[in-house]
């Protein structure tokens, strides 16, 4: 909990044990901040291609050499799985830098990530052309404000191509997970790059101004819809571009040919972060004609539950990331029942030394236009809902305004009918992952410039020359 507005206490969500005094950020931090970046912006966007892959390489070395300590400390601040931040939040990351290394090696014009362009009427049926290639410009300043959800990898895969563009970059990560910063510091090994990317922690008055300067070209945004707009203003839309990630309802479709003897696999969609994570899929949906076994399997599963206690210990039943998740989880169960739903199993607080895990809630019958369907609720608070025929799946996961992933388990055939009807993004079939590409989503999960390429049009302006 917060001591006064500009100090926030981490506790430990495993022990409950105090971790660190976070420092949040100012109004005078922000201005300083932008102010830092825009002398460094000349240098930066001048940095050639082999000395930002001497950086990159760099990085891939040292986050390396010090995976399991930096994989660890975050695992344990936002009450993850060591193996599950590992793979799900710091191997993409190392998978990006190679990527981009491998772009910024290519020749000009050769990658389809570059962008050059041009030409009317320069080329004439029959014949041969070169087109001329512009190189495009660095947008400028960029805000990366995120989530704590594996914080590390959803700044970095912003914060990687804004830098390879040749931008300087202001990062407001999560109090929450306060390693963000110190693996950041470690990883500005120079003057020049120390100056081209500042780290903050704002409070709610520093982050509007982080969202409205004038001087910011940019906002790549994850969080909350409703938080993002009660702070933007509206001539920030006119000015600037903008990738936000508002929020998601992911969809569980259990289909015919779905093994249920594998339910903890299939239900990792679900539990993996207990709900949190916004790549969870809180909404289940199954045939009336599976609900039976269905609810057995998961009554055994929910019973078998173990709390997990260090962030290395592999129990499924993770913590919540503070006592607000815990509060709020009450207040939904309470809602549930009085919106007509019923309680299959689960609900009730676990004896932990935090106090901080939350066996998962799954439950029935509540009407597929409610609140609480239709809601980004980031909480163990898991909807089933069961229907007579396949395509009523569809009809009600399409009513939500999110859409960013389904999971589908079961026959193919019938799993290709499902996916073909909805909405999301991204199906995945029989398996789950949270390693999507970034900007992925649809409806209110992605809105703005999905361009995330280094020489694409959000991390850079294109530029074309017209011949007559």
């Amino acid at each position: 909990m917060a001591s006064n507005n500009s100090l926030f206490e981490k506790v430990n969500p495993y022990s409950g044990k105090p971790m660190e005094s976070v420092q949040r950020s100012e109004a005078l931090n922000v201005i300083q901040s932008i102010q830092t970046v825009k002398k460094a912006l000349p240098a930066w966007s001048q940095t050639s291609s082999e000395e930002k892959i001497k950086v990159f390489r760099s990085w891939i070395e040292m986050i390396t050499a010090n995976l399991d300590q930096w994989v660890s400390l975050e695992a344990t601040e936002s009450g993850l799985s060591h193996e599950f931040v590992r793979e799900e939040g710091f191997q993409p990351v190392i998978d990006l830098l190679n990527q981009t290394i491998a772009i910024l090696n290519q020749p000009p014009g050769e990658s389809d990530q570059s962008v050059g362009i041009l030409s009317e009427g320069s080329a004439q049926p029959g014949q041969s052309s070169s087109p001329s290639v512009v190189p495009p410009t660095a947008t400028g300043v960029i805000a990366i404000i995120t989530s704590w959800n594996l914080s590390f990898r959803l700044v970095m895969e912003r914060l990687i191509p804004g830098l390879a563009a040749g931008n300087v970059v202001l990062v407001n990560s999560s109090f929450h997970v306060p390693s963000t910063k110190n693996i950041l510091s470690q990883l500005l090994n120079s003057d020049l790059l120390k100056q081209s990317v500042q780290h903050l922690f704002s409070n709610e008055d520093a982050l509007s101004i982080l969202i409205n300067h004038p001087g910011i070209r940019a906002i790549s945004y994850v969080g909350s819809e409703d938080n993002f707009k009660k702070l933007v203003q509206p001539e920030s839309w006119l000015q600037k571009k903008f990738q936000l990630s508002l929020g998601t309802k992911n969809n569980l479709v259990l289909l015919p040919g779905c093994d249920l003897s594998q339910l903890p696999q299939i239900l990792r969609a679900s539990l993996c972060g207990m709900g949190q994570l916004c790549w969870n899929t809180p909404r289940i949906f199954l045939l009336d004609s599976m609900k039976e076994e269905f609810v057995r399997a998961l009554k055994d599963f929910s019973a078998g539950l173990k709390p997990s206690l260090v962030e290395s210990d592999g129990n499924l039943l993770t913590p919540l990331i503070d006592q607000h998740r815990v509060n709020a989880t009450v207040a939904k169960k309470k809602q549930i029942i009085q919106e007509g739903g019923k309680i299959l199993c689960g609900g009730e607080m676990v004896d932990s030394p935090s106090g901080l895990h939350f066996n998962p809630l799954f439950s029935e019958d509540l009407p597929n236009c409610s609140e609480l369907q239709q809601d980004n609720l980031g909480l163990p608070v898991f909807l089933v809902t069961t229907v007579k025929y396949q395509h009523e799946m569809a009809k009600w996961a399409n009513l939500s305004p999110y859409s960013q992933l389904t999971s589908i388990w079961g026959d193919e055939t019938k799993a290709g009918k499902v996916a073909s009807q909805l909405d999301s993004a991204i199906i995945q079939l029989n398996h789950w992952t949270t390693k999507i590409p970034a900007g992925t989503g649809r409806k209110l999960s992605f809105v703005g410039n999905s361009d995330f390429g280094i020489h694409g049009s959000f991390y850079s302006d294109p530029r074309a020359l017209v011949k007559n």
